[in-house]
This record gives structure tokens, C-alpha cells and sequence, in this order.
């Protein structure tokens, strides 16, 4: 926990020192300046962001929808979110089960023969050894109804 409070404080430390590096140069551009000509400047300022937000709110209340109401689009959900396996989504034929029967043979000649193409395999395609474990899951399951 301490360390994690020193990683903070360090960060904030260097985040204050950042900003009084920057207030000290807009100090050195701004101190010839004469005391109406900053309010001058702050008035311009004010002025122009002023008018930016009220822009940006005047167009957010009178854009016009389609509809006359916000679009909302559903967001759809694959189907085997959320669900286990107990029910398959199509059959699986024993050809293609017997396809990546032979795959994983394969990959696991490859973990010991050849351990570094297996970890690129594994590294690229993270959840390899779960799918095929799932497929062959709801293979057993179609077999048994």
C-alpha cells in the first residue's frame, strides 16, 4: 500500500512541478502587461468560451432527429453468451469432429517436439485448447441424445 502511495505522490509531485514550469512561463510572457490590458484579456476570454458553450448547447437542444426522439440501437448479444454448452447450436458431424481430433493431436505432438511454434500457436490464439475442449463437450453431448 505505502508503495502505491509513494507512486502517487511521486506522479502528483511531477504533475505540480508541470504546472508551475508553465504558470512561470505565461508569468515571463504576461508580466509587462499592464493591469487593464490582462482584464481586457480576460474579458476576451471569457467572452469567447462563453459563446463556444452556448453554441454547443443551442445546437444540442434544437439538432433535429429524424424521429423527432434519440435513436437507440439494441445491442445484440451472440447467442451463446451467458449459456453452457448443455444445448448445441447445430450438429456436428464426425467428420469434422474427427478434423479437430486430429488438431489437437497435433498440438500436442507440437508441445513436445516443438515447444516454441507451440507457444506462438498459443500466444496468438489465447483460448485454442478451451474451444476445443467446448467443441468436443458438445460433441459428446449431441452423442448421447
Amino acid at each position: 500500500m505505502t508503495m502505491k502511495n509513494n507512486y502517487i505522490e511521486k506522479l502528483s509531485g511531477r504533475f505540480r512541478n508541470h504546472q508551475h514550469s508553465i504558470a512561470d512561463k505565461i508569468h515571463e510572457r504576461t508580466k509587462h502587461f499592464s493591469v487593464r490590458k490582462k482584464k481586457i484579456i480576460l474579458i476576451l476570454f471569457c467572452a469567447l468560451f462563453s459563446t463556444v458553450s452556448a453554441y454547443t448547447i443551442f445546437d444540442t437542444l434544437t439538432k433535429k432527429f429524424p424521429n423527432g426522439d434519440f435513436n437507440i440501437n439494441r445491442i445484440s448479444i451472440p447467442h451463446n453468451i451467458g449459456r453452457n454448452f448443455q444445448q448445441p447450436f447445430g450438429n456436428i458431424d464426425s467428420g469434422t469432429f474427427n478434423r479437430v481430433e486430429h488438431f489437437r493431436f497435433y498440438l500436442d505432438s507440437l508441445k513436445t517436439a516443438n515447444a516454441s511454434s507451440f507457444e506462438s500457436i498459443i500466444n496468438i490464439r489465447p483460448n485454442l485448447i478451451d474451444s476445443i475442449l467446448a467443441f468436443e463437450k458438445i460433441y459428446q453431448s449431441q452423442l448421447k441424445k
